[in-house]
């Protein structure tokens, strides 16, 4: 690290890795068709391409959460290509350092209806709300995948030892065989 003119500044490629990056240097969202299902009253859910830009909403005060949310954040950076992590500013701010890939964030509620192609929660039924009401004012809410980590549950539908196979099931969701393959380096056993 070299400190010059008052300002800390590093040479080493890891630095330029573990930065902030603002929210509108990603592509505009995948907004995803949502079909009727014959075999049920639920929505399926399909991609036109797979999902780049992943908004990631945890509950606070929560170390707990805020190592799973680590973990599954190095995971999805390991095995998805061309995947982009988003965090509010907070959350981006405190994990950097924890991070050996760069993040995006904004200062800017209304950036985020234009970039986050789907939201990822981890914590319960307020983290669930918070996360919704980032896109108040967007008639295209990004698809909600909630891990279950708080005090109360009943919105969220995953446990988060099941991360992987969760992510997997959204992200492949209805995207050309074509594309999962050239996106997806994990293994599926």
């Amino acid at each position: 690290i070299v400190l010059v003119t008052g300002v800390q500044t590093c040479a080493l490629p890891i630095c330029r890795r573990r930065e902030i990056r603002d929210l509108a240097q990603l592509p505009d969202r995948i907004i995803p068709k949502y079909l009727e299902s014959h075999q049920s009253d639920l929505l399926s859910l399909q991609w036109p391409s797979p999902p780049r830009n992943i908004l990631f909403v945890k509950k606070d005060g929560a170390p707990a959460v805020t190592e799973s949310m680590i973990e599954y954040a190095n995971y999805i950076h390991q095995n998805y290509e061309n995947v982009s992590l988003i965090f509010e500013s907070h959350v981006a701010t405190s994990i950097q350092s924890s991070l050996p890939f760069p993040i995006y964030t904004t200062s800017e509620s209304s950036v985020l209806s234009k970039k986050a192609d789907m939201t990822t929660t981890l914590g319960g039924d307020g983290t669930i709300l918070h996360a919704s009401a980032l896109f108040s004012t967007t008639t295209h809410v990004p698809p909600l995948l909630s891990f279950s980590m708080g005090t109360l549950g009943f919105l969220g539908e995953w446990k988060f030892e099941e991360f992987k196979r969760a992510f997997r099931e959204v992200y492949m969701s209805g995207a050309a065989a074509g594309d999962r393959k050239a996106s997806c380096r994990e293994r599926v056993y």
